[in-house]
């Protein structure tokens, strides 16, 4: 009990005493830890900008653009055409950029904040895909269900046509037997 006590004493005095000392410190004893460099990817900066610059367009420059491309060469065209076909608001368009910047992240050549920024827009181009496709099935399913939805309201028309017609029948024979 009393080595609970004295634990329990120690564990708040040790602290409070480690902040007092702390403070006492003058100034001169804290270590100044210098500023770390500052890294500038400069092609990654350029690709973000042309990115930017591709998603400002409206889409008589975007077809214009993509009507002036000839096929990618190297890893700028590549990127630049990727992202052409990235901005295309069609399912077509997104598999080639999909596929554009798988091949351009099998590069050697690109940096690998480079390589970071094209797994994003590959990974980004597959959702749209996957979204898309996702979307379709669902417009099919609901398509079906609509129509099994159709079936069902007529065939309940027909059945309360066949009700009404047995009551009816029913009445007459009924009106038949009182005479």
């Amino acid at each position: 009990m009393l080595q609970r006590k004295v634990y329990r004493a120690l564990t708040i005095i040790l602290p409070t005493l480690a902040v007092l000392v702390a403070c006492a410190m003058p100034p001169s004893a804290v270590v100044q830890q210098p500023n770390p460099d500052v890294v500038i990817y400069t092609d990654v900066q350029q690709w973000l900008k042309l990115q930017q610059d591709i998603a400002s367009m409206d889409t008589e420059k975007l077809n214009a653009a993509l009507a002036d491309k000839a096929a990618p060469e190297g890893k700028n065209e590549l990127y630049h055409y990727a992202l052409l076909q990235q901005h295309s608001q069609n399912y077509a368009a997104w598999v080639k950029a999909r596929d554009a910047f798988r091949q351009l992240y099998a590069d050697e050549g690109l940096t690998e904040s480079q390589r970071q920024l094209v797994d994003i827009f590959q990974t980004y181009n597959q959702l749209r895909i996957n979204g898309y496709q996702h979307k379709s099935e669902l417009l099919d399913e609901q398509a079906k269900l609509q129509q099994q939805l159709h079936k069902a309201a007529q065939d309940k028309l027909l059945l309360e046509q066949k009700i009404q017609a047995l009551t009816e029948v029913e009445a007459a024979i009924s009106t038949l037997r009182e005479e």
